[in-house]
């Protein structure tokens, strides 16, 4: 469609006009505009239309920083509406806004620890089960233990309400760009644990070795099996020195943002000689078992 068309810089004190050639392919600078009162300055944009013939206007919005709109986006909107009602152009042309691009998602960084203030987003569900005692619940512990000398014994950790559409969760479909999940260690091993997520779920308060909750078994006891667990292992955890260690687990939570049921993992032992961490019952925040995850929303 060929004609002249009209650009506008929209601001609150003034407005700048210029008109292109006949193929839209040359822009000049025309005239300013200088604002008072939306109707009046609407009108004399149309003076303006009808002495060039345009059969378009457009105009620019001033997205914010972020690529979104703010306030003033919004005024240049409002007054573009105002526009649209004075002015007639000629061949049926209209008022066109510049297209808003779609901001691009900027990345996230959580963290999650029990006890931090953020609310049940950060809740942190531990405990380990134990062959030798294969119906006790252990979820109240102030330690974790991995083991597989006198006591087989694996540890569970998860944190059930990361992901969603509420404050400090991780939208569903979000790409997980990094997760790091660390533990404070007071005793160390010799023999780095296997962890593996979870593919069955278990209730802190009344998971054991048999049992992932009162009345319903574990396909595989101690979860020390692809009926209960994934078959590829997340990794290895650092668990040969003491004070914090860090794995990263962003396979296991991208499974999750993807949609698999987010159950946590299991540590399985690979050592005689085990080792132990805190549980997130004990009483200093920073010893408690953390999640830190930087993400892109969807």
């Amino acid at each position: 469609m060929e004609g002249r068309m009209i650009g506008l810089d929209i601001g609150e004190a003034r407005t700048g006009v210029a008109v292109s050639d006949e193929l839209g392919m040359i822009a000049t600078a025309l005239d300013t505009v200088h604002m008072s009162c939306p109707v009046e300055d609407a009108l004399a944009i149309k003076r303006i239309v009808d002495e060039q013939g345009a059969i378009m206007i457009v105009a620019g919005i001033p997205l914010n920083q972020h690529g979104e709109i703010g306030p003033q986006a919004r005024k240049v909107l409002e007054f573009i509406e105002e526009l649209k009602k004075v002015v007639e152009l000629m061949n049926g042309g209209s008022v066109a806004p510049t297209p808003i691009p779609t901001p691009t998602p900027a990345p996230v960084d959580i963290t999650f620890q029990e006890g931090d203030g953020k609310g049940t987003a950060f809740e942190t569900d531990d405990a380990d089960i134990d062959a030798s005692e294969p119906d006790d619940n252990d979820g109240d512990h102030l330690d974790l233990n991995v083991d597989t000398s006198s006591r087989h014994k694996h540890i569970l950790l998860k944190f059930p309400n990361i992901f969603g559409a509420g404050a400090n969760q991780v939208p569903l479909g979000s790409t997980i760009n990094s997760a790091t999940l660390t533990l404070s260690l007071f005793e160390a091993t010799v023999a780095d644990p296997t962890v593996y997520q979870l593919t069955e779920g278990w209730t802190e308060s009344q998971v054991t070795w048999n049992d992932r909750s009162t009345g319903v078994s574990w396909t595989n006891e101690g979860a020390d099996g692809t009926g209960s667990r994934k078959a590829t292992a997340e990794g290895n955890f650092p668990m040969t020195e003491l004070l914090l260690q860090s794995m990263s687990v962003a396979t296991s939570m991208q499974n999750w943002s993807n949609g698999d049921a987010n159950e946590g993992w299991v540590f399985t032992d690979n050592s005689t000689n085990g080792a132990d961490a805190y549980s997130s019952e004990i009483g200093t925040l920073s010893d408690r078992p953390k999640l830190t995850v930087n993400y892109t929303p969807p």
